[in-house]
């Protein structure tokens, strides 16, 4: 009999399982208020314990089915064992199975390459690559029980690099080598890996974000503003949250947002020299 199709509107992820990293701000914070919407149990991770704590108090009040907490940095050493055990240790059925990881810590960057320090590049990678590789060693033996899903949250700048984005686009390329390799590696065992690759998404500060980094660097106004001046409209938050959801629920491999970027990552894969005069194109116009 064939399956009903699912729609952006259905509860996927009721009773289910989900770790958000990164889960205290930003689209890690919206995600876990969607997952909380569709009554799933929820285990959240961040550094900043006040915001954490005040993002569980929503996603309570938001309906979700469960909601604790861990409040660690996972560059810590060791950070992934004392992860693996409190997953063990709770009594919402994370030790049963985890079906859902979403990898959403991250940091943004300004800059030209060669204005990078080797410090600047390795914090960049470490925040970027090597906490998501840490969350889903932490978590891959319960993620194997369920045949889980690991969501990694990437960027436009994961598909195509644009000048100015400091080390940005160098780390999001990293981990969207290690998105497709953990793909191919675990999927013998079931657990099935996706990356999104999203533009930039609406926040309040997104006129000033980078204020204090393009004085320090001397970067002419067209890098601080979203997406490095690139003509991109801001995304909505709730609604990417629901299509990265749904999107994991259908075991995508790939969420790109806008769609429209892909072509330019084939274009510039089967041809770079016509990718690069597109975005030079595209940002003198700007």
């Amino acid at each position: 009999k064939r399956e009903r199709k699912l729609r952006l509107s259905d509860f996927v992820w009721k009773g289910k399982r989900a770790l958000v990293s990164g889960a205290s701000g930003g689209l890690g914070k919206y995600l876990s208020l969607e997952l909380a919407r569709q009554g799933a149990h929820l285990h959240l991770v961040g550094r900043d314990i006040g915001r954490l704590e005040s993002t569980k108090e929503e996603v309570i009040a938001a309906g979700a089915a469960s909601a604790t907490s861990l409040s660690i940095d996972v560059l810590e050493e060791a950070a992934d064992s004392v992860i693996a055990q409190s997953l063990n240790l709770k009594p919402t059925g994370f030790a049963g199975g985890l079906d859902l990881l979403i990898n959403a810590i991250g940091q943004s960057d300004r800059g030209y390459l060669m204005q990078l320090s080797e410090s600047n590049l390795v914090e960049l990678f470490r925040t970027n690559v090597v906490a998501a590789h840490q969350m889903t060693k932490a978590c891959l033996p319960t993620l194997k029980l369920s045949k889980g899903c690991v969501v990694n949250i990437g960027s436009l700048a994961s598909k195509v690099a644009t000048p100015g984005l400091g080390g940005y686009a160098v780390c999001k390329f990293g981990l969207a080598a290690m998105s497709q390799q953990l793909r191919l590696e675990l999927a013998g065992d079931g657990v099935h890996v996706m990356l999104v690759c999203p533009g930039p998404i609406r926040r309040d500060d997104a006129g000033n974000r980078y204020d204090a980094i393009a004085k320090e660097r001397g970067l002419e106004e067209q890098l601080r503003k979203p997406g490095g001046g690139a003509s991109l409209k801001s995304l909505d938050p709730k609604k990417l949250a629901r299509e990265i959801l749904h999107a994991a629920a259908i075991r995508s491999i790939d969420l790109t947002r806008p769609s429209k970027v892909k072509w330019l990552s084939a274009i510039a894969m089967l041809w770079p020299s016509l990718g690069d005069w597109i975005l030079k194109r595209s940002l003198r116009s700007k």
